[in-house]
C-alpha cells in the first residue's frame, strides 16, 4: 500500500556499513536521467524478503526540502534497497559516483528512505502469484528435498545437478519448488548462448567491468532421458505441472532445439499433461515454429526494449537480428503458443513515450498475450551509458492498477472521447445514402465505397507512421481533427472524394488510437483489466450512432445537420483528450 502523507527521509550507510537516516533531507530517486521526488503513488513499505545494500564509491544524495536544494554527504554511502520477488522498482537511488567506483553487481538498485520507523521503497507489487515465496517454508525442509531426490534418482545427472547447484548453492526459486513438488519445474539445458548481454547473470564476457555473475553456467548437456524422468516425477507430485526451458544458470536453450524437440514429443506422445513453457530470447524463429508444432504450450520472451537499438546495444547477438526475435512471436501465437514478454524494466527508460509506443505495436502486429515486467539486473550508470545517445521521453510511470485507474478522472475524459469516436462511425452505415443524396449512381456509389474500404485499410497503416513520429498525444490530435473534417467536407457535393479520404484516415481512432492512448496514460501494469473498462464506451457509442445519424436525417431530411454536430462534437473531443494525456 502506498504512502500518501509524510515524505521518506534519505537513507544513508556508514564505513561500517551501519545504515540510519538523515531527518534533515528527503529522499530522491532516479529515472533515467532525471532526479526527482517519488510520488506518493510509487511508494509502498519495503516488502517482506527484500534486502539494503550499501554502494560503494557512491555518495548518499538527498533534498533540503527548506531551500530546494540536492546536498551531498560527502562522508556517507548511498544505500539502495533488492527488493523481493514479483516487485517491480520504480526509481532508482540517487548518488554521485567517485572516480575508481567499482561497476556494481548485478542487482536491481530500488531508491529506498525511510517514514518514521519504517523502510519505504520505490516499488510496486506487479505479480501475486506465489510460486516465488517461500514464506513459513523452512530452508532446511527444502534443502532435505533436495538432498532426497538426488537420493532417489542417483544415476541422473540432471537432477543432480538442479539440486546441488541451482537449489542448494544458488537457491533458485524454481529450482526450489522442483525439489518440494510444487509449480515450476526448471529445466536448464543449453551451455552455449547466442547473445552477448551486457548484464548476463551465467557467464562474464571479456569486455566486462562487472566483477561477478551470480551463478555460473551449465556445463553439460542433458540428455533426454535424464529430462523425461524429472518431468515424470514433477508430473505425480503437481497437479497443474509447469515445465519451463531456460533458466539463469544456462545460455540459449534454443541453441539445443533438436534437444528440445526430441523431449517435447516423447513427452507429449506418452500422454504428457502440463504446461510445457520456453523462456528464450526468440533467436530461431524455425525452431520456435517446430517446438509449437510438437506441443510447446506457452513462450516467454526476454527482451529490454521493443525497440532495434535498443534492443541490440544490450543483448548484442551474434547471427540473428530484432527481427528473428519478432518473427518468432508471430510464429508462436499464430500456432496457438501463450506468448508473454519478460520485460526487463529500467526506471525511466523503458516507461518513457518511445518505448511505450514500439511496445504497443510490438504486441498489436506480432500477438503478445501477457507482460511479466521484471527487473533489470544491472548497475544503473552502465546502463544509461550503454544508451547513450538514443533518445528516450520523460519517463510516464509505471501505470496504475484498475482500481487506481477507477478513481483517475482520465479514465472518464478518455471514456467521453471514445463515445464520441465510436459514435461519429456510425457514418459509416449511411455512407451510401449520404452518396446517392449527392445524385451519385448506384455504380458510382458502389466504386466510391471500394475506395473507401481500401483508404481505410491504407489509413491506419498511416496512423501507426504518425503515432510513432509524433507520439499518441500529437498524432492522435492530428488523426481526430482529420476525422472532424472529414463531416466538414460530407456537407459539399464536390468534396465526396476527399471526404471519404478524411473518413476513411480518421475511422481507425478506436482500433488504433484508443488502446495506444489507454496504455500511455495507464500504463501496462493492468492494462488488459482498463482498456476492458474502457472499450464499454465503445459499445454505447456504437449502440447510439445509428439510430442517431437516422433520426437527424427523418427530422431534417437532410444529412447534413448531423455532419454539422459530428464535426463539432470530434473537435470539442481534442481539449479533452489533451487533458485525458497532461500529466498530474
Amino acid at each position: 500500500m502506498a504512502s500518501t502523507h509524510a515524505r521518506p527521509h534519505m537513507l544513508l550507510a556508514d564505513d561500517q556499513g551501519q545504515i540510519y537516516d538523515d531527518p534533515d533531507l528527503l529522499m530522491l530517486c532516479r529515472k533515467g536521467h532525471e532526479w526527482t521526488l517519488p510520488r506518493p503513488d510509487e511508494l509502498m513499505p519495503l516488502p517482506e524478503e527484500s534486502e539494503l545494500f550499501l554502494l560503494p564509491g557512491r555518495r548518499a544524495v538527498g533534498l533540503d526540502p527548506e531551500t530546494g536544494e540536492t546536498i551531498v554527504d560527502e562522508e556517507a554511502w548511498a544505500v539502495a534497497a533488492f527488493v523481493a520477488p514479483a516487485h517491480t522498482l520504480t526509481g532508482h537511488p540517487v548518488y554521485t559516483t567517485e572516480e575508481g567506483a567499482p561497476t556494481l553487481p548485478l542487482f536491481a538498485y530500488a531508491a529506498v528512505g525511510m517514514i518514521g520507523d519504517r523502510f519505504y521503497v520505490c516499488a510496486k507489487k506487479v505479480d501475486e502469484d506465489p510460486r516465488q515465496i517461500f514464506t513459513g517454508i523452512p530452508q532446511k525442509k527444502i534443502n532435505k528435498a533436495a538432498k532426497d531426490l538426488m537420493a532417489k534418482f542417483p544415476k541422473n545427472r540432471f537432477i543432480g545437478h538442479v539440486m546441488q547447484n541451482c537449489v542448494l548453492k544458488y537457491g533458485c526459486p524454481a529450482a526450489k519448488n522442483l525439489a518440494i513438488g510444487r509449480y515450476e519445474a526448471p529445466i536448464p539445458t543449453s551451455r552455449v548462448c547466442n547473445a552477448r548481454c551486457v548484464g548476463c547473470i551465467s557467464h562474464k564476457n571479456e569486455d566486462s567491468t562487472i566483477c561477478a555473475t551470480p551463478q555460473d553456467r551449465l556445463t553439460f548437456r542433458p540428455s533426454a532421458d535424464d529430462i523425461l524422468e524429472m518431468m515424470r516425477h514433477h508430473m505425480a507430485n503437481e497437479e497443474q505441472p509447469i515445465f519451463s526451458f531456460g533458466q539463469g544458470c544456462e545460455g540459449e536453450p534454443l541453441t539445443e532445439a533438436p534437444l528440445l524437440l526430441e523431449v517435447v514429443k516423447r513427452f507429449r506422445e506418452e500422454g504428457g499433461r502440463g504446461t510445457i513453457n520456453l523462456n528464450s530470447n526468440a533467436s530461431m524463429p524455425d525452431a520456435v515454429a517446430q517446438l509449437a508444432e510438437a506441443g510447446l504450450s506457452s513462450l516467454r520472451v526476454s527482451l529490454n526494449s521493443a525497440r532495434p537499438d535498443v534492443y541490440l546495444r544490450y543483448y548484442r547477438p551474434t547471427n540473428y537480428e530484432f527481427a528473428d526475435v519478432r518473427r518468432s512471436i508471430t510464429e508462436a501465437s499464430s500456432r496457438g503458443v501463450f506468448v508473454s514478454l519478460n520485460l526487463l524494466y529500467f526506471p525511466g527508460i523503458t516507461d518513457c513515450e518511445e518505448e511505450i509506443e514500439a511496445l504497443v505495436e510490438l504486441i498489436n502486429t506480432c500477438g503478445v498475450n501477457f507482460i511479466q515486467l521484471r527487473n533489470l539486473n544491472i548497475d544503473p550508470e552502465l546502463y544509461m551509458d550503454l544508451m547513450d545517445g538514443i533518445a528516450f521521453g520523460p519517463s510516464v510511470g509505471l501505470g496504475m492498477t484498475r482500481a487506481e485507474a477507477l478513481k483517475s478522472p482520465k479514465l472518464y475524459l478518455q471514456m467521453v472521447v471514445i463515445i464520441v469516436v465510436t459514435a461519429c462511425c456510425g457514418i459509416q452505415q449511411q455512407i451510401p445514402s449520404v452518396l446517392g443524396g449527392f445524385g451519385f449512381g448506384t455504380a458510382q456509389v458502389s466504386t466510391m465505397m471500394s475506395f473507401f474500404t481500401a483508404v481505410l485499410a491504407v489509413g491506419k497503416i498511416l496512423q501507426g507512421i504518425l503515432y510513432s513520429k509524433l507520439g499518441p498525444a500529437r498524432g492522435g490530435a492530428i488523426i481526430i481533427a482529420v476525422f472532424g473534417l472529414s463531416f466538414v467536407l460530407l456537407c459539399f457535393p464536390g468534396m465526396a472524394y476527399p471526404a471519404l479520404v478524411a473518413l476513411a484516415v480518421g475511422m481507425g481512432c478506436v482500433t488504433t488510437l484508443m488502446p495506444i492512448v489507454t496504455r500511455f496514460v495507464f500504463g501496462a501494469r493492468e492494462y488488459a483489466a482498463i482498456w476492458s473498462i474502457l472499450s464499454t464506451a465503445s459499445s454505447v457509442g456504437s449502440l447510439i450512432a445509428t439510430p442517431l445519424f437516422g433520426m437527424a436525417y427523418d427530422a431534417t431530411g437532410s444529412y447534413t445537420p448531423a455532419m454539422a454536430v459530428s464535426a463539432v462534437a470530434l473537435f470539442v473531443s481534442l481539449p479533452i483528450l489533451a487533458m485525458a494525456f497532461k500529466k498530474k
